[in-house]
């Protein structure tokens, strides 16, 4: 048997204006839509953790991928100098060849690599401006909306409603 209890709150969660309209214009389609839970059984729930910054974590990616080419690029470098010092043995073809495949991977890492990971980040920041938009014109709905209906609720009180001026035609415009 189902039980209803409208008095019992399992949970509380928090939606921004543009998660709650996809919610709702979109029902049953995806995985759903992500939310703040914030209490559960009427226990409030431990903070979200900080989300990780996108630009400090393709930073991130950026650096190390520089700072292992650059300590390969100087491995090599090393080991061809030392090979060119007089009375060293000359490096044979075998060696000649591994070494063109370590200078030939450096240089793809910085070729493919790094412009892969610049792309990746302008891809992203692409994404989070488009959301940024989304949110910021879902306020700013949110707010025409309730000056909206706060002006009716006052024409309902006997208070005029507000006006708003807008351009008149001029005599010599009309014709």
């Amino acid at each position: 048997m189902d039980w209803y209890h409208g008095r019992e709150e399992l949970i509380e969660i928090e939606m921004s204006h543009s998660q709650f309209a996809e919610m709702i214009t979109s029902p049953g389609i995806g995985d759903g839509i992500p939310c703040t839970i914030r209490t559960h059984d009427g226990k409030l729930l431990e903070a979200c953790p900080k989300p990780e910054e996108m630009n400090s974590k393709y930073a991130e990616d950026l650096k190390k991928t520089t700072a292992e080419t650059v300590s390969t690029l100087k491995q090599l470098s090393q080991q061809l100098g030392q090979a060119l010092l007089p009375g060293e043995k000359t490096l044979n073809k075998t060696e000649l060849k591994a070494l063109l495949s370590q200078i030939q991977s450096a240089l793809n890492s910085i070729t493919d690599s790094i412009p892969f990971i610049e792309k990746q980040f302008n891809e992203e920041m692409e994404v989070q401006r488009d959301k940024m938009v989304g949110e910021l014109e879902a306020v700013a709905m949110h707010l025409i909306h309730k000056t909206g209906l706060d002006a009716l609720a006052n024409a309902g009180e006997g208070r005029l409603l507000p006006t708003f001026p807008a351009p008149q035609l001029t005599e010599g415009e009309k014709k």
